[in-house]
C-alpha cells in the first residue's frame, strides 16, 4: 500500500503536460546520498546511470518549492538510506552535447530520463564526471 501511494504521489506531483525540452532548459537531479556531493561540488555518482541505463533528473523550472521538495523527499526515499540533500543542476544542451547522450522527456511529467549511456563501466564514469563539472549544487 505505501509503495503504491509513493508512486501515486510521485506521479501527482510530476504531472506536467510540457513541450518539448529546449537546450538552454534547466534540468534537475536530486542528490539522495551525501557521497553524491563535496561541499558544493556535485561528484561524477550523482549522474551515473541506474541498472537501467537511465539518469532520471526533472524540469523544475516554474515549480513551487514545495512541490520540489516534496517530490525530491519521495525520489531520494526510493534509494536504500537515503534522504534528500539537495539537487544539481545542468542545462539540457550540456547533457545533448556530452558523447552521445540523449534526453527522453517523459510525456505527461517532469521526469526527463538520461539516455545513450556505454554499457562499459569505465565509459560511464568519464561521462558522469563531465556532466558532473557542468552541473551546480544546491544543498538542502
Amino acid at each position: 500500500m505505501i509503495k503504491y501511494l509513493k508512486r501515486f504521489a510521485t506521479t501527482l506531483l510530476a504531472f506536467s503536460p510540457k513541450a518539448r525540452l529546449k537546450p538552454q532548459e534547466v534540468l534537475s537531479r536530486f542528490i539522495p546520498k551525501a557521497s553524491w556531493y563535496k561541499g558544493n561540488v556535485v561528484l561524477l555518482d550523482a549522474f551515473m546511470p541506474a541498472r537501467d541505463d537511465e539518469t532520471s533528473t526533472h524540469r523544475l523550472q516554474g515549480v513551487a518549492k514545495w512541490r520540489v521538495r516534496t517530490l525530491g523527499r519521495l525520489v531520494a526515499s526510493a534509494y536504500h538510506g537515503g534522504k534528500l540533500q539537495g539537487r544539481a543542476f545542468l542545462m539540457a544542451g550540456d547533457v545533448q552535447g556530452t558523447n552521445g547522450l540523449w534526453l527522453k522527456a517523459d510525456r505527461l511529467s517532469l521526469h526527463v530520463g538520461i539516455l545513450g549511456w556505454s554499457n562499459q563501466k569505465p565509459q560511464q564514469k568519464i561521462v558522469a564526471a563531465l556532466l558532473a563539472k557542468k552541473a551546480h549544487m544546491e544543498r538542502y
